[in-house]
């Protein structure tokens, strides 16, 4: 328990309060010069807004930060221990820790592209591994940087001590403290509205920094009437969609896959939702010659009607609905139809899905559609696709 009896222990405790302060402020300084590679380690946002916000957040941040270790460690440790060459040596130890700890996390954000955590340990010591094998001048570099930062720790807290007084006059820290906190509050508030308006350009940032947990208050607003969160849920939940046209699909040139041989083999391609059995799949192999290619293995994870736009058009499905209405075959039929091929597919499905298969978006890219019943599976006879 600390006791406040003597004048001499109040105004030596009030005394190292007043110089942690002020060796806070000087390392919230250099955290933020330190931390400035954040900046760079993502593209710059495209909008005014978003560029402030990233300024904002970054210097509030980081100065928050360093801050909370002022108050969590140094700060409950000088009222515990109020010895000045301890709480000194150990406020530069803590700081030098810290600041090390920004350099290290900056680093591995800039490899992994995320920052330290528990979960991805392994990982991080897998890389520090491997740049140890790579590089033999590693520990060299670390343990040059910790004494240079620890030597800077020590510079600041005995300047700090020894011009305690001429500091405590200065008002210059108070324009810096104002900038600072309108600048956590100005992010914050930023966030939220970008999280109630789907702002990517500010949300995007949200895991720039560590230890980064932006405000949201669609909880509080919509208790207000203030937030329509049905509408947020269904703007979310909703397709993804450009900000701009995309372009055109590409057409095949006559120059380009030019015929050199006559076509004598035919092509199958088997298009099914539902799993075959073991003859059928011998039925088809039958038909396929030893020499030639069997791709066997396409693997997709896009709903039915977007796996087929995925597999002839190789383009994710959320250009499906502008690439098809620019009513522009795939390369592959532009191809088929440069060198004159005929072409058709076999539908395989179920007796009460024949009516279905009609409002399929490829039909009218092959020449002929052969349905056949799933139960009685038959190949169609050789025909070129």
């Amino acid at each position: 328990m600390v006791s406040f009896d003597t004048k001499s222990y109040s105004k030596k405790l009030l005394h190292l309060i007043s110089w942690s302060h002020w060796f806070t402020f000087f390392n919230i300084i250099a955290a933020i010069i330190l931390s400035s590679y954040y900046l760079f380690s993502e593209t710059a946002p495209d909008t005014l807004l978003g560029q402030i916000y990233l300024i904002t957040t970054w210097v509030s941040h980081i100065a928050f930060l360093t801050f909370m270790s002022f108050v969590l460690i140094l700060f409950p440790l000088t009222l515990v221990w109020p010895n000045t060459k301890v709480i000194r040596t150990s406020g530069s130890i803590i700081f030098t820790f810290g600041l090390l700890l920004l350099i290290l996390d900056g680093f591995i954000y800039s490899r992994l592209g995320y920052h330290l955590n528990a979960s991805s340990s392994s990982q991080i010591i897998e890389l520090i591994k491997e740049i140890v094998e790579t590089n033999s001048f590693f520990y060299i570099v670390s343990g040059m940087l910790a004494i240079l930062i620890l030597g800077f720790e020590f510079t600041l807290s005995n300047y700090a001590w020894k011009h305690l007084k001429q500091l405590q006059k200065t008002i210059f820290s108070r324009f810096v403290i104002v900038v600072l906190v309108l600048a956590f509050f100005f992010s914050h508030l930023t966030h939220i509205w970008a999280d109630a308006n789907l702002d990517y350009d500010v949300l995007r940032q949200d895991t720039v920094l560590p230890l980064s947990y932006p405000a949201t208050a669609k909880t509080l607003l919509t208790k207000y009437g203030l937030f329509d969160i049905d509408n947020y849920i269904e703007r979310t939940t909703s397709p993804l969609s450009f900000s701009r046209a995309i372009s055109n699909y590409p057409q095949l040139s006559e120059s380009q896959c030019s015929k050199t041989t006559v076509t004598t083999q035919s092509v199958f391609l088997i298009l099914t939702d539902e799993q075959l059995n073991r003859g059928q799949l011998q039925q088809v192999e039958r038909r396929i010659s030893v020499a030639n290619y069997q791709l066997n293995n396409h693997v997709d994870t896009a709903l039915l009607d977007n796996s087929w736009f995925n597999l002839f058009y190789s383009l994710p499905s959320i250009y499906q609905k502008d690439i098809i209405a620019q009513q522009t075959k795939p390369l592959l039929f532009q191809a088929m139809e440069q060198q004159n091929l005929a072409s058709s597919y076999t539908l395989i499905s179920k007796k009460n899905d024949e009516g279905n298969s009609n409002a399929l978006w490829f039909n009218d890219l092959f020449n002929e559609k052969i349905p056949v019943s799933y139960t009685h599976l038959t190949l169609p006879t050789n025909r070129e696709v």
